[in-house]
């Protein structure tokens, strides 16, 4: 989900949320859209999530609590975050959340503009994920859990391919380490403030590789959500050179072997196969033969 705006509240808990109805008409410019909601201006400084029709009542309810518990747990950690609110809105049945508004565009978008802010922009990036890795999250689910769930879920999967996956995640060592689940430049905006890191709602608690793998990933095999041509382009041109920077300033603050990357990629693989996304699916399996 590429957005322009990102939610930002008091680092409060909400204990209990409440409702309030709302007209369409009270619906700002649509900001930024993806699979289960889209972003709408509030009012000057607010914005408002709101989920798509067809998203169950219940389980966006269920989302906005999580979100807002990690959002709770993630500002604790003084991270460059946005949290959650405490209000549900509805509007002609479709549920929503407002957020302090904060504005600036995403780091693949800076890119897609300034090919050539590339190496600084992905030092920055390199760096925020490193500084992540050094937070403890105690409280968030692991991500051990979160992956098997997501092996157990992919289609594609044969059930001889899921015992190999699940045999090599046994083997890999736990942690306890903050890892936001799905690090990319599209979910860091840059604002007059700094960077803000965006859309937690798969942060767990895990070891960093995973999260670098869950990265690395992306970047090998993930299209870059831009529709204009030409950004698209001059993305794809910077992509490994970013990548390879990227890299080289987080290994600067938490170095790894290669190897330990290389044992996760084929877990991760089979992972991103249960979020069934179109011309992933070949590439996908490859890796995940690679065991």
């Amino acid at each position: 989900m590429t957005r322009q705006t990102a939610a930002a509240a008091s680092n409060r808990l909400p204990s209990a949320m409440h409702t309030v109805t709302a007209p369409a008409d009270r619906l700002g410019p649509l900001l930024g859209a993806g699979r289960t909601a889209e972003v709408f201006g509030w009012d000057a400084t607010h914005v408002l999530k709101l989920y798509r029709a067809e998203m169950p009542r219940a389980w966006v309810e269920s989302e906005v609590r999580t979100e807002a518990h990690i959002a709770h747990i993630v500002l604790a950690t003084g991270l460059p975050a946005p949290a959650t609110g405490d209000t549900l809105v509805e509007i002609d049945g479709r549920l929503g959340i407002v957020y302090t508004r904060v504005d600036g565009p995403s780091m693949l978008d800076a890119m897609a503009q300034q090919p050539e802010m590339a190496p600084a922009l992905a030092a920055n990036f390199g760096d925020l994920h490193a500084a992540m890795h050094g937070c403890a999250a105690p409280a968030l689910p692991t991500q051990r859990a979160a992956l098997a769930r997501a092996i157990d879920y992919a289609p594609a999967l044969t059930a001889h391919q899921k015992q190999r996956v699940h045999q090599r995640l046994a083997q890999l060592t736990d942690g306890g380490t903050l890892c936001h689940g799905d690090f990319h430049p599209g979910n860091i905006l840059l604002t007059a403030q700094g960077p803000v890191i965006i859309d937690w709602v798969t942060a767990c608690r895990g070891n960093p590789v995973a999260d670098v793998a869950r990265t690395t990933l992306l970047f090998r095999i993930a299209r870059a959500p831009v529709e204009d041509v030409t950004r698209r382009v001059a993305i794809e041109q910077v992509r490994q050179h970013f990548y390879t920077e990227y890299l080289s300033a987080y290994q600067l603050r938490r170095p790894f072997a290669p190897a330990q990357l290389d044992a996760w990629l084929p877990v991760l693989a089979a992972a991103r196969l249960g979020e069934q996304i179109d011309g992933e699916e070949e590439p996908l399996l490859e890796m995940v033969d690679q065991l």
